[in-house]
């Protein structure tokens, strides 16, 4: 599968979100982070079809789930770098993002968007396999996932979303990069 740019919507500046994100880099820089933890890098978030519209506007925040809520850890993913309640989840690559559109590998002729945003790690505690979903570690800023792939941002005010990208999935011979551990 090819995955096709169809249209790249640049977001205006919101004040409101790009002094969050300043607020953050600064507390950050209070706790001692310096270098790569300070480094201010593009990175992608996917989800469902009908949240794009909300996260352009008002940026990424702690998602509430019911199913969690619940204590039911089977019918979805809690998380695979931790509870997907207690931070977001971003990736380097647009398209290791784009399972998380439909919750599934991507087929020819999906369509879909994801979210480019400006984001800042701070300190990263990297795991080499998934631990599952858990708590965020006390003395970091994120939880890094294998193959360096994925970040899990405890504080959402370490992003702010600059665009977003349209896209869809045409047949074709070559591969993309797989969904880690996933189908």
């Amino acid at each position: 599968i090819k995955i096709l740019v169809d249209d790249v919507m640049v977001l205006p500046d919101n004040a409101v979100l790009g002094s969050r994100f300043a607020s953050a880099l600064a507390a950050l820089r209070q706790a001692g982070c310096s270098g790569p933890e300070l480094a201010v890098r593009h990175v992608y978030h996917a989800c469902h079809p009908a949240l794009v519209d909300t996260i352009a506007r008002e940026g990424l925040r702690l998602p509430a789930c019911a199913l969690c809520d619940s204590g039911d850890r089977v019918r979805h993913d809690p998380g695979w770098f931790g509870i997907h309640t207690k931070g977001v989840y971003v990736t380097k690559h647009a398209d290791y993002a784009l399972y998380y559109c439909n919750e599934r590998s991507v087929l020819p002729n999906d369509t879909g968007a994801v979210i480019m945003l400006k984001a800042v790690t701070g300190r990263a505690l990297y795991f080499r396999t998934s631990p599952g979903a858990i708590e965020p570690t006390a003395g970091y800023h994120c939880h890094e996932g294998s193959e360096h792939l994925e970040h899990f941002i405890f504080d959402p005010a370490q992003t702010v979303q600059v665009a977003v990208v349209h896209w869809r999935a045409i047949e074709t011979p070559r591969a993309g990069i797989k969904h880690a551990g996933r189908p």
